[in-house]
């Protein structure tokens, strides 16, 4: 119950926020026009990068009270490997290394790169452990927060769902620890799936078309959603490749710039 309370108001000049805390007490922050201008920056500044260049400006402004802003010293560890999973993050400026279990530098992150976002989706434990580089400004959202926006915009599913193929495919290819699976995609067409091991696409179907075409025409769309499965059933795991699925991607990468270059 929220017990009476008395204020008094001296003019339209901005909003009380109330909000009951643990001990039943009101937390009132007045939004100034300078946390107004604050907000219109990091919103124009966030429809620059490629996770949300797909969001309209009005959604980006719904999602930026959600961010935090942190600011990182060179050495400092973001994440740890083995961590619960509870923040997805955005590098705002800065560099960062993801490292494996040897310290071994697996890649870099910078401006616009994000990280965190497997683990909250497959609900595991962090994969690796993220050190900065250079000194770093990172935005984080809450994973509650983070799974309500995934929902809400199929084009982050579809640019997250890009982006875990484009990572299984390189880490497969610098790590002796394989990731294979199924990546199962609910796109504009119907479904699709890329059958990966070690590095390799074996089977790919979207559209009535199946390898190297099916993977063209996945890229080509823009909205979608995903899941994976790391459990590959054999029958699949046993055949034939189509190729390694980091050169069947920037393949298929180029060929979609140069058509839209040509106007296509």
């Amino acid at each position: 119950k929220i017990p009476a309370v008395e204020m008094e108001c001296s003019g339209c000049s901005g909003f009380i926020r109330v909000q009951m805390g643990n001990k039943n007490r009101f937390l009132r922050k007045p939004i100034t026009d300078s946390d107004s201008e604050k907000n219109d920056l990091i919103a124009s500044l966030l429809s620059n990068f490629s996770i949300f260049e797909s969001v309209d400006e009005f959604n980006i402004r719904a999602i930026v009270p959600l961010l935090k802003i942190s600011r990182y010293p060179k050495g400092a560890i973001v994440l740890r490997k083995g961590a619960p999973a509870q923040n997805f993050y955005i590098m705002l400026s800065g560099t960062a290394e993801v490292l494996e279990d040897s310290g071994t530098c697996l890649s870099r992150l910078s401006k616009s790169d994000v990280f965190g976002e497997m683990s909250l989706i497959s609900g595991d434990p962090v994969g690796a452990t993220i050190r900065v580089v250079e000194p770093a400004s990172i935005l984080s959202i809450e994973g509650s927060d983070f799974k309500d926006i995934i929902h809400k915009f199929p084009s982050i599913q579809m640019y997250l769902a890009r982006l875990l193929t484009k990572r299984l495919a390189a880490s497969n290819v610098q790590r002796t620890e394989i990731k294979s699976g199924i990546l199962t995609l609910t796109l504009p067409k119907g479904p699709a799936q890329l059958y990966i091991k070690t590095g390799n696409l074996m089977r790919a179907d979207y559209a009535s078309k199946a390898g190297r075409e099916a993977v063209f025409e996945i890229l080509m769309e823009t909205e979608g959603r995903f899941t994976f499965n790391p459990d590959l059933p054999e029958d699949q795991s046993d055949g034939p490749r189509i190729g390694s699925l980091m050169e069947i991607l920037l393949g298929a990468s180029k060929m979609i710039d140069e058509k839209g270059c040509d106007g296509g």
